[in-house]
Formats: structure tokens, C-alpha cells, sequence
């Protein structure tokens, strides 16, 4: 599997990050995990960014994110909603488990239009006794 399709399994990051983006402030970074995100999140097309490389193992060593794209914006929109963003986590966080970030977008999506449509129900709810 290639690097440049595979995602650590930090979620809140990548959630934190398009949040940031969509302030439409740029932001730069020379953190390498952060750097490293903002590449996953240009490559998947839910940010504008930058991010330069250097001659060193192909590292990544500076990241401007500039904006939201649409599908940032989808994106986001679905994982502001805590229970699909909890359920995405819980689904996607495994051992062993490799995804790109276009699976977890497509994944958040579909949820977050069930949500709308009320056939998605919170772990926290509970059959009624009442009527």
C-alpha cells in the first residue's frame, strides 16, 4: 500500500485542521506530523495547501493550508455532528486498519445524510417506555 494513501489514525487531527482551514486564514506549519496531515488533506481535496519537500527522504518540512475545498467543507460539516463523528472514529481506529482519507470522507457523508433523514440513531438514545 502507498504512503500517499494512508492516514495515521489521528482523526481529531485532520477534523482540527479542516476546522482551521475553514477560517480562511492561512496557516503555516513546520511541525512534521501536522506538515504531514495537511499533505494527506491536499491529496484527498478537501484543502488548498501548500507543502514543500526537501531533498531529505522525501519528508515533507513546511505546510501553508490556505482554504477549504467543497468536499473540505462536506467533510467537515459531517464530522461537526458528534454522534457520526464519534461512530466514523469507532469504525475507522482499528489495529491494523489502513484507510485514506476519501474512504472517511465518503463514510461521513453517507452518515451524515442517514442523520438527516433520521436512520441514524445516537448511542445514547434508548427505546421510549413512554408514548
Amino acid at each position: 500500500m502507498q504512503d500517499d494513501y494512508v492516514v495515521t489514525k489521528d482523526l481529531d487531527l485532520v477534523r482540527d485542521l479542516l476546522a482551521h482551514a475553514e477560517q480562511e486564514h492561512p496557516f503555516s506549519t513546520t511541525d512534521p506530523k501536522t506538515v504531514y496531515h495537511v499533505r494527506l488533506l491536499r491529496e484527498a481535496g478537501l484543502v488548498q495547501a501548500t507543502v514543500t519537500p526537501t531533498e531529505w527522504r522525501d519528508r515533507f518540512t513546511l505546510a501553508i493550508l490556505k482554504r477549504l475545498t467543497p468536499d473540505g467543507r462536506q467533510f467537515l460539516q459531517a464530522a461537526k455532528n458528534e454522534t457520526v463523528w464519534r461512530r466514523t472514529k469507532q469504525d475507522f481506529i482499528r489495529p491494523g486498519l489502513f484507510f485514506s482519507l476519501r474512504l472517511v470522507s465518503d463514510y461521513l457523508r453517507q452518515k451524515h445524510e442517514r442523520v438527516g433523514f433520521g436512520d441514524f440513531t445516537s448511542e445514547k438514545s434508548s427505546p421510549s417506555s413512554s408514548v
